[in-house]
């Protein structure tokens, strides 16, 4: 079976987006023998202070890959992009203005921005994808598109009206937009997937946001992990800690129904300090990732912070992984609306592939969130919920407090997760569910060996 991913988050690019397909890919061809090429554009990887970064734990991944078609975007394309770097660029720069100003201006703005170029991505998206379409790939058998942006999608519809026999799966790994006024351009995304054969989802929550036409079949297949990056920290068995490290890595954002998730575990733990439950000597708070103008935003708002707080920026992956291996514990923060529900971070799993302690905080009115279901279903810890802010605090703080005489005793912390539930989720396991519960029934007999 030849199977194409048609994706802008391709590896080598260092993106927390082009862990999904580059994982599922190398799974597809390594265990089910599946030929897996890959349709994407042509990245320059070598500016280092440039718009794209390489991602060298991924390198060992495209060993399993077969060919890997490169787009060179339109003028047009290339010019918009261009001049969204730039705006981005000068508003980072505010960032000297202050370190709460600027990260309003900064976040903000840029979400502006961001949804925008949503609105003008299909527009734009059409030229680049008549680039894509122009190639022959009729050797495929399954054509898989990941959005966003939109291109990947409209190739894939082009060869679907040239071969209907083609297979075409049209996976959303994220929402169109986290914008719930973008709900007409979500709705012109579900027009451009209508002929697919299946929508993928990357959770339950976003499954209404992939605006699927009625009958058309929608799976979910969430995001995971690879055991192959990082073994999991043994229980019992973790190399001793220099501190009681709390570390967030990823993404933040500035958006109205996600604003106080990290200040709301820094208050926490600045209350256990304060009643003797840390030693705040003892305590330290990292964050890595490229959101650095959001964390300096929200860490500004907790008034009296005794402890250390630190933040390193965005950092290689492998740096990253050692960072989650050397902290007692890894916070995440998320949001559950009426909006848009389901959001589970792709960290989330790359946590419990650690075996760390999890501390979650959900904004957002509504209970019940997803990955508040996950890590309780994995036994990895707690999330606080904005409807239940209080009752969690006390279960965050009971759990937290434990980890730290843990610590104190041991050097180390532990959880015991649940391994079979974790596992469910990696990258293997997912890579075969898609097949037995998606490719095989639509290819049937039609795929060629």
């Amino acid at each position: 079976m030849r199977l194409l991913l048609i994706g802008e988050h391709m590896a080598p690019l260092q993106s927390v987006a082009t862990l999904r397909w580059t994982k599922l890919g190398k799974y597809l061809a390594l265990d089910h023998g599946v030929e897996v090429d890959v349709l994407t554009t042509r990245k320059d990887f070598s500016d280092p202070a440039g718009r794209y970064r390489r991602d060298d734990t991924l390198l060992a991944d495209m060993e399993h890959f077969g060919t890997f078609r490169l787009l060179r975007p339109p003028v047009a394309v290339r010019a918009f992009t261009g001049a969204r770097s730039w705006v981005a660029r000068r508003l980072r720069a505010r960032e000297g203005d202050g370190p709460v100003q600027a990260a309003v201006t900064y976040k903000g703005a840029f979400e502006d921005l961001k949804s925008f170029g949503r609105r003008v991505d299909l527009a734009l998206g059409r030229l680049l994808a008549a680039r894509g379409s122009a190639m022959d790939l009729s050797a495929y058998d399954v054509i898989v598109s990941t959005c966003g942006p939109g291109w990947p999608h409209l190739v894939a519809r082009a060869e679907k009206r040239r071969r209907p026999d083609v297979v075409w799966l049209a996976d959303f790994r994220d929402p169109v937009s986290r914008n719930p006024a973008d709900r007409r351009l979500c709705k012109a995304y579900g027009e451009v997937v209508a002929s697919a054969d299946a929508v993928l989802a990357v959770s339950e929550g976003t499954v209404p946001l992939t605006f699927a036409r009625p009958g058309q079949p929608v799976h979910v297949l969430t995001n995971g992990f690879d055991p192959a990056d990082r073994p999991r920290r043994p229980e019992g068995e973790g190399r001793p800690l220099d501190r009681f490290r709390v570390s967030y890595t990823g993404t933040l954002y500035h958006l109205p129904w996600e604003t106080e998730n990290i200040a709301t575990v820094l208050r926490l733990l600045q209350a256990m300090v304060d009643d003797g439950e840390i030693d705040g000597e003892h305590l330290e708070f990292v964050y890595a990732g490229a959101s650095s103008a959001v964390f300096r935003c929200q860490a500004a708002t907790v008034e009296g912070v005794s402890f250390s707080v630190r933040d390193l920026g965005l950092l290689p992956r492998h740096e990253v992984l050692d960072l989650q291996q050397a902290s007692a514990l890894l916070a995440f923060s998320t949001w559950n609306t009426s909006a848009q529900q389901g959001v589970i971070t792709g960290k989330l799993w790359e946590y419990l592939m650690a075996g760390v302690p999890v501390l979650g905080a959900c904004t957002g009115e509504l209970g019940g969130s997803e990955a508040r279901r996950v890590v309780e279903s994995a036994r990895a810890g707690v999330v606080m919920e904005a409807p239940t802010a209080a009752a969690d605090a006390v279960r965050a703080r009971r759990f937290v407090a434990g980890l730290y005489r843990q610590w104190l005793e041991e050097g180390t912390t532990s959880v015991d997760v649940d391994a079979a539930y974790v596992d469910s989720h990696s990258y293997p396991a997912l890579a075969a569910r898609l097949m037995d519960e998606v490719v095989l029934p639509l290819t049937g007999s039609r795929h060629r060996s």
